[in-house]
């Protein structure tokens, strides 16, 4: 009964804004193709309904009815500001704790990158240090096998002021061949010993030692 209240009796005569009802046959030449695929079917009911639209917006064209939205025109929101407002500062919220979490993440993946580059760098200094102990090593063998093969042990305490190489927090080295060391005497001492390198007069080493042997009779 409802439905008959605002029901057109009839269309003859009616511009096509009134009822806007347009028709137009499938396309599919095999509507029986469309029965057993989903996605078929899907794409017929598209496909119609795009022609019926081409066809209505020509007719209203022709009636001079309106179809597209003016570039001016402005809907009123259904949403208030205040509520579009929280949902901005909500999404700037989020869009901010993001970058800040990229930028942690990039943060972490550069220190990473940093160790590594500074335990290959520190890798690489272990490696050129221990070839250059290597090579002085090797160098120092060769110029002590040759002087050593001559007899010349001069030469052999030349080769190790040569290629003698200070290290960090390494301890200090004796130069020099065991004969060398040896054979050198302390600074300051002579042949004969003592530091003044002469020998002490009879009456200075009888006063500092005395004659030798027992003192039978003598008073302590």
């Amino acid at each position: 009964a409802r439905l008959k209240e605002f029901a057109l009796s009839t269309v003859v005569g009616q511009p096509f804004s009134t009822y806007q009802v347009c028709t137009v046959a499938r396309p599919e030449a095999d509507p029986e193709s469309t029965e057993r695929d989903d996605l078929k079917r899907e794409a017929s009911f598209r496909a119609q309904a795009k022609a019926a639209t081409m066809v209505a917006i020509q007719i209203l064209h022709k009636e001079g009815a309106p179809v597209f939205r003016p570039s001016d025109y402005f809907a009123e929101m259904v949403k208030t500001d205040e509520h579009m407002s929280k949902l901005k500062k909500k999404l700037l919220a989020e869009a901010e704790a993001l970058k800040a979490s990229e930028q942690a993440r990039k943060q972490r993946e550069n220190k990473k990158f940093g160790k590594k580059v500074q335990h290959a760098t520190m890798m690489d200094r272990l490696e050129q240090k221990k070839d250059s102990l290597e090579k002085i090593k090797l160098a120092r063998r060769k110029v002590a096998s040759q002087a050593n093969t001559k007899g010349d042990f001069d030469a052999v305490d030349g080769a190790d002021d040569q290629f003698a190489v200070e290290l960090d927090d390494a301890p200090a080295k004796k130069t020099g061949t065991p004969f060398d060391r040896k054979s050198k005497p302390a600074v300051g001492a002579s042949k004969r010993g003592g530091a003044g390198g002469g020998r002490m007069p009879r009456s200075a080493r009888d006063d500092k030692y005395g004659f030798g042997g027992k003192k039978r009779f003598s008073k302590s």
